[in-house]
């Protein structure tokens, strides 16, 4: 009778064990199954930001897109103008530093370097904020012009220098006249007012030179 009954006891044990190791089993399985769905819920959350992340981004891009698109054209055209004389007026400028011997000449170039330095990096400025594309170069008449300076020397490129930038900067200073005062967009008219003292310096300075090397003004 101990024999039946000790061996009754190890099969009880034995199923106890096996039942064990399936319930060991299940937990494993769970534990996998909420591994899975935690990883994929992660996966589809990021997707989720990244689609959002684009869309946002998109939205941002067409929308300065269409601010630069409503800009008034009279501001617009004013922008651009002031791009390229920027480019124009730093390259003669640095030419103008390079190849003359006139002391006098040398400060209005360095001047005028210096002052178009800012207000193209200024007028970049805004442009990106209303999603503007302004010239990244010059026009034609003005490569036409840094060409024929470059092919000077002496007192003709001093008084050629001279004549171009007092007939480009009375022009320039009637635009930014024209703007402070009109402008419709507040941006680009502050712009105008903070920098004309600038270019009315400019166009004095260049004057009483051109006037002093027989440059004249027209």
């Amino acid at each position: 009778m101990a024999t039946f009954a000790h061996l009754e006891a190890g099969q009880a044990g034995s199923a106890a064990g096996q039942a064990g190791s399936g319930a060991g089993q299940a937990g494993s399985a769970a534990g996998q199954a909420a591994s899975g769905a935690a990883g994929q819920a992660g996966s589809a959350a990021e997707q989720a930001g990244s689609t959002a992340g684009q869309t946002a981004g998109s939205a941002a891009s067409q929308a300065g897109g269409a601010a630069g698109a409503s800009l008034p054209g009279a501001d617009k055209k004013f922008a651009t103008m002031v791009a390229q004389t920027d480019l124009a007026e730093i390259q003669v400028g640095n030419l103008a530093l390079q190849k003359s011997s006139d002391p006098q000449v040398k400060q209005i170039a360095q001047k005028l370097v210096d002052d178009h330095t800012k207000t193209s990096t200024a007028m970049k400025e805004i442009a990106a904020k209303k999603g503007m594309t302004v010239p990244t170069e010059t026009d034609a008449k003005h490569k036409a012009l840094a060409t024929k300076l470059e092919g000077e020397s002496g007192k003709d490129f001093d008084k050629d220098f001279l004549k171009a930038n007092s007939k480009d900067h009375h022009k320039v200073v009637s635009a930014f006249q024209k703007e402070s005062t009109s402008g419709k967009d507040p941006d680009i008219k502050q712009f105008a007012t903070q920098f004309l003292p600038a270019i009315q310096e400019h166009t004095t300075m260049i004057d009483q030179a051109s006037g002093q090397t027989g440059g004249g003004t027209k």
